[in-house]
């Protein structure tokens, strides 16, 4: 049997490594250059109890459905 560790088959395993880098950063840069990536509107949340984000009005029946909601489901003090 031979060497596995001798010169020469060091030097194909460090050609067949540095091949294998040399085509994931060819297929990272085409990816990268050919598929335009559009930007996403940041999407705004509202913190606060009583201010809602958004052109319409809500409705009394929209307000007594998210305040049943809210009273549903109360937060952890703390995260886990």
């Amino acid at each position: 049997m031979q060497n596995p560790f001798s010169n020469e088959h060091m030097k194909n395993y460090l050609l067949f490594y540095s091949a294998v880098i040399v085509i994931m950063v060819l297929f990272y840069i085409l990816n990268a250059s050919l598929n335009d990536v559009e930007p996403q509107e940041k999407k705004v949340f509202a913190t606060e109890k009583g201010s809602t984000v958004g052109e319409g009005n809500a409705t009394a029946a929209e307000d007594a459905d998210e305040n049943s909601n809210r009273d549903r489901f109360k937060m952890l003090d703390k995260a886990y």
